[in-house]
């Protein structure tokens, strides 16, 4: 009902009725509050999925790329070496949405990603959570066996690679063709020179 037409209404009606309906009114506006607050808690999503993360860097532009197969079983990712492809021609890294990233690094600086999935991982939105609440539908995620193709681009600037979880935040250092040998501490070659000498 409109404002004016509620406003002549309670005018005409008697005194009785105009306190039954102002006593009404907030009884109602309560309810319909409490009820939309409820819906809305039923909505809200695990905190530990606020993970904050870089945006994704320009994609490269390649001919070679490497093809990880990677292997996912009861939580662990087995990375073997991966090889390498070349195509007819450069494109660029392909941007989609998924719960995994692997990513290749300068040094500490990100310098491309690729995001993908792991088949009946990505629907569980209390994924990586210490506790799981009471009223959560059962968690399926368990015991997936999975076997996933990823594509990075052959980038002599990458030093190394990684795989990032984004439900929890995790990462794992995974093998790079390209990633430089870390040379041999002073204080061990030093050492090493010397020990022959010292047996003389």
């Amino acid at each position: 009902m409109k404002p004016r037409l509620l406003a002549l209404s309670l005018a005409l009606a008697p005194p009785a009725l105009v306190g039954l309906v102002r006593a009404e009114a907030p009884r109602l506006v309560r309810a319909e509050a409490s009820a939309s607050a409820s819906a809305s808690t039923s909505r809200s999503r695990p905190r530990h999925l606020s993970v904050g993360f870089a945006p994704d860097p320009r994609p490269l532009v390649t001919r070679g790329k490497w093809v990880y197969e990677l292997a996912y079983a009861d939580g662990v990712f087995t990375v073997p070496p991966p090889r390498r492809r070349e195509l007819p021609r450069p494109t660029e890294t392909e941007r989609k949405m998924g719960r995994f990233m692997l990513e290749l690094y300068v040094g500490p600086d990100l310098l491309e990603r690729v995001r993908f999935d792991v088949p009946l991982l990505n629907g569980d939105p209390w994924a990586g959570a210490k506790t799981r609440p009471f009223d959560a539908p059962p968690d399926r995620t368990k015991h997936v066996r999975a076997k996933i193709k990823v594509e990075v681009p052959d980038t002599e600037r990458a030093t190394s690679a990684a795989i990032v979880d984004r439900a929890t935040g995790k990462s794992i250092e995974i093998p790079w063709p390209r990633a430089v040998p870390t040379p041999p501490a002073p204080a061990a070659s030093a050492a090493a020179s010397a020990a022959p000498a010292a047996s003389r």
